[in-house]
């Protein structure tokens, strides 16, 4: 049985393996960097464009602003650094509410 990382590396290897030695680690070099520079010239134009995250990161922080207006922080205990947390009910998971307490 393979597992992800074989089948990631596999498709580096692709069209390498009778090749000698120093094209094999050139040609792999490339492909394993390359991506990288992608993502790089993409995040440079995305922040000269003013926006800071990704849209994959912007849609992340909207869901967890939303689930975060379900918690409602109470009274901070200050000597034992505790305080408890009341999570309101989410309709979308159906779950009750709940109370969490939080150690610092």
């Amino acid at each position: 049985m393979t597992s992800n990382i074989v089948e990631s590396w596999n498709s580096v290897f692709k069209g390498t393996r009778n090749l000698p030695v120093t094209p094999i680690i050139q040609s792999t070099y490339y492909r394993l960097t390359c991506p990288f520079a992608d993502r790089a010239q993409k995040a440079f134009a995305r922040v000269g464009s003013g926006d800071l995250f990704s849209k994959y990161c912007q849609n992340a922080i909207k869901d967890n602003i939303v689930k975060s207006n379900t918690h409602h922080v109470e009274q901070f205990d200050r000597e034992r650094y505790t305080f408890p947390v009341r999570k309101t009910v989410n309709y979308r998971e159906g779950r009750p509410m709940r109370t969490f307490k939080v150690d610092l």
